[in-house]
């Protein structure tokens, strides 16, 4: 039933590696103060199996649940249907901490990033220089920790030497509540509070807690809306 199901949704798997070297991934923590940026989102710019076959991907990591049924169509309406051509499309942070608690005084500007499991748009020659420039520009050793490329992008849109380039191009970089960046919660609840919501990301670097058989529940629940229709 799952492989079935899976292959009417999607039309292949493919497993892909980055190659990176220990410099170049600074998530284990014996090597985050070292003033790198993270190769992997970066490279998936440069990879032509995606530049020449996709307008747009949406980065999910394991901790995303779906909270509907229909959010493959939901996602696809996002690309497909925009007002207008958008660049990256996701969410802030929506938990309760204040950014300077949700991001523990270490970098400025994390609150209100775009969280990595969003959508982004492949084939845009000036948003490509744009990454590139973002991936090149380095943290100061010493100065803040080696952070990914989703609070690298927001840290370099907020530097005053790229204002003009935001002043022109801020319309391309676009919130939405059809993902969310948050603390665990009950699905239910999630379901009645927000009705253009149909992901959730799992934040697993926040303070809160679930409490206890909150995330079996979660999880049951997200086997059950993949597996049957609405």
């Amino acid at each position: 039933m799952q492989r079935v199901s899976m292959y009417n949704c999607y039309g292949n798997v493919t497993f892909l590696s980055a190659n990176l070297t220990e410099e170049q991934d600074p998530y284990p923590s014996e090597t985050r103060n070292n003033g790198v940026i993270a190769d992997l989102f970066f490279k998936i710019f440069e990879m032509d199996v995606f530049r020449k076959n996709y307008d747009y991907f949406f980065l999910m990591e394991s901790d995303v649940v779906p909270i509907r049924p229909y959010w493959l169509d939901n996602m696809y309406e996002h690309a497909e249907f925009a007002m207008e051509d958008f660049w990256i499309k996701g969410s802030l942070y929506r938990g309760p901490n204040t950014p300077k608690e949700y991001c523990m005084g270490i970098y400025w500007g994390c609150g209100d990033h775009f969280n990595g499991n969003s959508m982004y748009r492949l084939g845009d020659p000036v948003f490509d220089s744009f990454l590139r420039f973002a991936r090149d520009t380095r943290v100061d050793p010493g100065k803040e920790i080696g952070i990914n490329h989703d609070a690298q992008i927001v840290r370099v849109l907020r530097d005053p030497a790229v204002w003009r380039f935001y002043q022109r191009y801020a319309q391309k970089f676009v919130y939405t509540e059809f993902v969310q960046h948050r603390p665990p919660l009950i699905i239910d609840d999630l379901r009645r509070t927000f009705n253009n919501t149909f992901i959730v990301h799992q934040a697993t670097n926040e303070p809160e807690e679930p409490q206890e058989g909150e995330m079996d529940e979660i999880y049951l629940d997200r086997a059950n809306i993949i597996l049957k229709p609405a």
